[in-house]
């Protein structure tokens, strides 16, 4: 393994607050990585590409399709390893740099702490330790890492372009990987997932699945991929 690669961390963004994208970006710039990718298929763009390390990708979409909006920053970007990740995420623990030992044939994604509301607030104003709690998870995740070769090459994508809104576009990934034989490798790194409406958090804290008619569409997408030998997005 060599050390040497060079790491893009690439935001979707669709429309968020831009504050909350700010603080996340800056976030992510305090981290061992050499730039960070906003793929912006929102009404407008963010104005926070002002300096090298930030890149912006606009290109505006009537509603948030996260498959063609993370691919659009994949394939802007030029180093080694791509970290595809959220704009509602932060680091509790680790440093980002250890993603420049992956190496082509596998990914690797750190686990992922579900924070509610008031743990939020506490994480925006500068809080990274937060008691020990079942919502973390090794087996959850919101960021993934992989090689350009593993992305472009073997994932075709590597994000459904078909899935809509939020939910499943992470496993998705997750799971044709799997059926792909590539090595699923855990970093030794720790984030939170920001609270915001609409996100993983209704089945974290309530117990059940979100109801919106995205959600259903992408599951039904997910169940049709597990069923039907072959059939994957690209």
């Amino acid at each position: 393994m060599s050390c040497a690669k060079s790491v893009d961390v690439i935001v979707p963004v669709f429309n968020r607050d831009l504050a909350i994208i700010e603080y996340v970006i800056v976030d992510f710039l305090k981290q061992n990585i050499d730039r960070v990718i906003i793929a912006n298929t929102g009404e407008k763009e963010t104005g926070l590409a002002d300096n090298k390390r930030i890149i912006e990708a606009y290109a505006t979409m009537p509603s948030f399709y996260p498959g063609f909006t993370r691919n659009m920053g994949a394939s802007v970007s030029s180093a080694n390893v791509q970290v595809h990740t959220g704009a509602d995420i932060i680091t509790i623990h680790g440093d980002w740099g250890l993603f420049r030992q992956v190496d082509d044939g596998e990914i690797m994604s750190p686990s992922c702490h579900i924070l509610n509301a008031e743990e939020t607030k506490q994480a925006l104003a500068g809080i990274r330790q937060f008691p020990p709690s079942n919502r973390i998870s090794s087996k959850s995740t919101a960021t993934i890492a992989m090689t350009k070769h593993t992305a472009i090459n073997l994932l075709h994508g590597p994000f459904c372009w078909a899935m809509v809104g939020w939910g499943c576009v992470d496993p998705d990934l997750a799971f044709r990987a799997v059926r792909q034989g590539l090595i699923q490798r855990r970093a030794d790194i720790s984030t939170a997932h920001l609270f915001h409406s609409g996100g993983c958090e209704e089945l974290i804290f309530t117990g059940k699945l979100p109801v919106t008619p995205e959600f259903k569409r992408n599951k039904r997408l997910m169940d049709i991929k597990a069923t039907t030998e072959g059939w994957w997005s690209c």
